[in-house]
C-alpha cells in the first residue's frame, strides 16, 4: 500500500497511529463527545490543511477509533473535490453516498491489515500452537461478539481453523 510507505509503516504495525499521522502533517484531533454513534469527521482547507477528528468516548473501542482515523483520512485522499467545493465550510457535508463510504472502509481495512503482513505473521508463527481454550477466552472478550461467524469464515480463508476451535468460539 503506497500510503503505508508514505507513513513509513510498510512492514510494521505501529504502536500509535495517531502520532504516525500527525508526524506526516495530518492535524489529528481526538476528544470526547457524548454521542457514541458519532465516530469522527474530516476537514480540509487550503489555509489550514487536513484535519481528522476522532471521538475518543470511552464507549468507543480503541480499534474503532483507529479505524475511524484511517477511514476519515481515506475521505481526504479519495474525495478531495468534495472539500474544495465547500469554500465557506471546510468540513465534509455529511452527504456521502454509500459508494464513497465503501471505498474508504475498504481503504481503512487494507491500510490497517494488509494481506502481506497477515501472511508474514502466519509464516513466522506457523509452529506456535495456541490452546483452544485461550482462543475461546480471547474471542469471547472481543467487543463485536455477534460477528464471530464472519470472522471465523475470514480466518478460514487465510489459515486453517480446527473444527474444535470453530465449535468453541461459535
Amino acid at each position: 500500500c503506497e500510503q503505508r510507505k508514505f507513513f513509513n509503516i510498510e512492514h510494521i504495525i505501529p504502536d500509535n497511529y495517531f502520532s504516525v499521522f500527525a508526524e506526516k502533517g495530518v492535524n489529528v484531533i481526538s476528544s470526547t463527545i457524548k454521542n457514541e454513534s458519532f465516530f469522527g469527521a474530516s476537514s480540509y482547507s487550503e489555509e489550514y490543511g487536513s484535519f481528522v477528528y476522532v471521538n475518543s468516548n470511552m464507549a468507543i473501542s480503541e480499534e474503532r477509533q483507529i479505524f475511524t482515523l484511517v477511514h476519515e483520512y481515506g475521505h481526504l485522499l479519495f474525495h478531495q473535490n468534495e472539500y474544495r467545493k465547500m469554500n465557506a465550510n471546510p468540513c465534509c457535508s455529511g452527504n456521502e453516498d454509500a459508494v464513497n463510504e465503501k471505498i474508504v472502509n475498504s481503504f481503512a481495512g487494507y491500510f490497517l491489515l494488509p494481506r502481506y503482513l497477515v501472511r508474514e505473521y502466519i509464516e513466522n508463527n506457523k509452529e506456535k500452537k495456541i490452546d483452544d481454550q485461550v482462543i475461546s477466552e480471547k474471542f469471547n472478550s472481543y467487543k463485536y461478539i455477534e460477528q464471530k461467524k464472519e470472522i471465523i469464515s475470514l480466518l478460514k480463508k487465510i489459515t486453517s481453523v480446527s473444527l474444535k476451535t470453530e465449535s468453541i468460539v461459535c
